[in-house]
């Protein structure tokens, strides 16, 4: 039994109940002797068991631990039987296996878990050989007429009525199989179609959300091909002036228009910008103010250049004014209607939805927002996992003093590349997002300095400095 510490109490309850009924089960709180190791007493369980019951809760799916379990058990080919105990979402691995539900009536759920494990439902002594061989019988007619129907409604219907039958993962599988084929079906005829209406209808009906990304991207597309020629001539002008003067002049106009993002972008470049080069906030930047200033890089670097040994200095302090120069907009100064919408949906596990939302306020500079599309991206919680795209929102993010992106670059650095030379960065990424505050960042770099990890000479007074600040309150 794999459950959250804050349920012992129920499930302590049920795994009590269940043997009671005759059943060989495993929990760790009643079957580690005193002294055991229990990570290896754990995995041990977990590899000689042939069933795990994951206990489904609020608590259990934001688990980590819990998690790692069940999902280790998949990996493994174990049965896994969710048991939900209140309201919560089922893990997205998980949520296609038949579940049962003591949350609503507790009594008949564990009905249902009994005669799932064919355990003695009246408590009193258990089926005689003759009553197993006729519920057997029942459930091979059962499943017989299921095949003969072959729908994926005929193969629910066997699951929910024998969730641990012995054709379950056959029909679990059929089930996936015509899932996959209305999923394709669905995006055949969305495209057929192409409108607007039907991407948006597939966005709603989808369930594996397959083809996200690209019935997002061509709606994108579709909208342009609708372009009011009023709408088309402001953004010509707007374009023309090249000023955050216009641009806002669009999106006052036009706030929900074709061109919004393009908007959007254009006054950022324009702060940033006119922050780094001093352009009045109403002016478009001139050519000339790009040569003066490139002209004054260029005597900068001349003037440092004092001798071959000053050239790794030089390209150093080069990187390191190209770095600072470029100054961030905080996410508290901008906006955050786009960021908090997007929030909200992420929350309601609506994450094309939020990619949305996250994409316009990144568009704003918004350091959060990037981050939380690294997120999904990396997670791969829309549908899609790419690593790449994840790895960019970080970077971008990072470079806006986001010290949670600062943080997961430094675990991509570590994880997620091969070559020891990326050790390096990794810990140059923990160290900057220690340095912004980040608290976990500070253990890392902790551990690495009193450890000599990733290349790191060995400094037990700054281990010591940075375990301190790890170890203040609220960690």
């Amino acid at each position: 039994m794999s459950y959250s510490r804050s349920d012992t109490s129920v499930a302590i309850k049920i795994a009590t109940q269940l043997r009671n009924e005759g059943a060989d089960i495993w929990i760790d709180r009643l079957d580690i002797p005193p002294g055991n190791t229990w990570d290896l007493e754990i995995e041990k369980a977990l590899e000689e068991c042939s069933y795990v019951l994951f206990i489904c809760s609020q608590g259990s799916v934001s688990s980590e631990n819990v998690l790692n379990e069940v999902y280790y058990a998949l990996e493994e080919k174990k049965k896994i039987v969710p048991i939900k105990i209140d309201d919560c979402k089922i893990p997205f691995r998980i949520k296609r296996l038949q579940y049962i539900d003591l949350s609503i009536n507790y009594d008949e759920g564990f009905g249902f878990l009994l005669s799932a494990f064919d355990l003695n439902t009246d408590r009193v002594e258990h089926k005689s050989n003759d009553e197993r061989f006729n519920q057997k019988g029942a459930e091979e007619n059962f499943w017989k007429q299921t095949s003969q129907t072959n729908t994926i409604e005929s193969y629910q219907n066997y699951v929910k009525r024998f969730p641990l039958g012995m054709h379950s993962n056959a029909a679990i599988r059929t089930i996936k199989e015509y899932e996959a084929e209305r999923e394709e079906k669905l995006w055949s005829e969305t495209k057929s179609k192409n409108t607007v209406a039907a991407f948006k209808n597939y966005l709603k009906e989808t369930r594996l959300k397959n083809h996200a990304d690209g019935a997002l991207k061509i709606l994108s597309e579709l909208d342009k091909q609708n372009i009011d020629p009023k709408e088309d001539e402001c953004w010509k002008k707007a374009k023309q002036v090249n000023s955050i003067a216009s641009y806002e002049g669009y999106l006052k106009k036009y706030s929900n228009g074709n061109f919004k993002n393009a908007a959007l972008s254009g006054i950022k470049t324009l702060r940033a910008g006119r922050q780094q080069n001093k352009v009045p906030s109403q002016q478009a930047v001139h050519p000339d103010n790009t040569n003066k200033v490139n002209k004054q890089k260029a005597s900068l670097q001349t003037s440092l250049y004092i001798g071959a040994g000053s050239l790794i200095f030089i390209v150093a302090l080069y990187f390191f004014i190209s770095y600072i120069g470029n100054e961030t907009v905080l996410d508290s100064d901008l906006d955050p209607a786009y960021y908090v919408k997007g929030i909200e949906y992420r929350d309601n596990k609506d994450y094309p939805a939020a990619l949305e939302e996250f994409r316009k306020s990144a568009a704003l500079g918004h350091t959060g927002a990037m981050y939380e599309i690294g997120k999904i991206y990396s997670s791969g919680e829309a549908g899609i996992v790419n690593k790449d795209s994840a790895f960019r929102y970080y970077q971008d993010a990072a470079r806006g003093n986001n010290a949670l992106a600062m943080l997961e670059l430094g675990y991509y650095y570590m994880t997620d590349t091969t070559e020891p030379k990326y050790d390096s960065l990794s810990f140059v990424w923990f160290l900057k997002a220690a340095k912004a505050g980040n608290k976990a960042a500070m253990t890392e770099v902790s551990v690495r300095y009193h450890s000599g990890l990733n290349g790191i000479e060995e400094d037990h007074v700054e281990g010591n400095y940075w375990q301190k600040k790890a170890e203040a309150p609220g960690n």
